[in-house]
């Protein structure tokens, strides 16, 4: 379990998701694995259900202003307190040349208590 902890890679912007289908904000990225994500949001969505997302990406900072995948939600809980709910989602069809666009979020935009596995000189987080 410290394993997958570890490659769990918060980051430092407000990466917001949407569903492609609806255009819906979805939420907000907390963090990113190679394997899925987790997102933010004040709507609960149903757990194994499948979704295309895109994802906006830190402006100016990076090669494209958006990715889009299919992911599946694996779980979602309310936050306490809050009004908000954490989900679970696990990359089902990422394309190959996006995935060098999620290393690069995990190397580049991390958040992390040890500040030294995490570089830090890019611009400031979004509001």
């Amino acid at each position: 379990m410290k394993d997958r902890t570890k490659e769990r890679t918060r980051i430092i912007y407000k990466l917001r998701m949407f569903d492609e289908e609806g255009d819906a904000l979805v939420g907000t990225l907390v963090d990113i694995t190679p394997l899925g994500v987790m997102i933010i949001g004040k709507n609960p969505i149903e757990a194994e259900r499948e979704f295309s997302l895109r994802m906006e990406l830190p402006k100016n900072v990076m090669a494209g202003d958006q990715i889009e995948f299919r992911a599946r939600c694996k779980w979602c809980r309310k936050n306490e307190p809050g009004n908000y709910f954490g989900m679970g989602f696990q990359f089902i069809d990422l394309r190959a040349e996006d995935k060098p666009t999620i290393a690069a979020l995990m190397k580049n935009f991390c958040q992390e208590e040890d500040e030294e596995d995490c570089v830090h000189d890019m611009n400031p987080p979004l509001p």
